[in-house]
């Protein structure tokens, strides 16, 4: 896990998982109205994510929301440093 890595994370990553697993979205507005500021929408490949930023914007949360099966796929943790990097827009296509 990310947080074995990065210890100070594992609180906020924590929080995050749990607002998500109660959240009830339909649209990426919704997303928006949970998270606010600190969520963006990248595309790519015909590809939307969705990125979450956690831990007082020192990591990202990289995601794939499936509206109508309500589930929500994890793609990628990233340090804000890695994130910065761009090596995880390769592999989303």
């Amino acid at each position: 896990m990310f947080w074995h890595k990065h210890a100070t994370t594992k609180a906020s990553l924590e929080t995050w998982h749990e607002v998500v697993k109660q959240a009830e979205w339909n649209t990426p507005d919704d997303i928006k109205q949970t998270f606010g500021g600190s969520i963006d929408i990248f595309k790519k490949c015909k590809k939307l994510v969705y990125i979450f930023d956690v831990v007082g914007n020192n990591a990202r949360v990289i995601c794939d929301v499936n509206f109508e099966t309500e589930i929500i796929y994890i793609l990628f943790v990233l340090t804000h440093d890695e994130y910065n990097k761009d090596r995880w827009k390769e592999k989303l296509c």
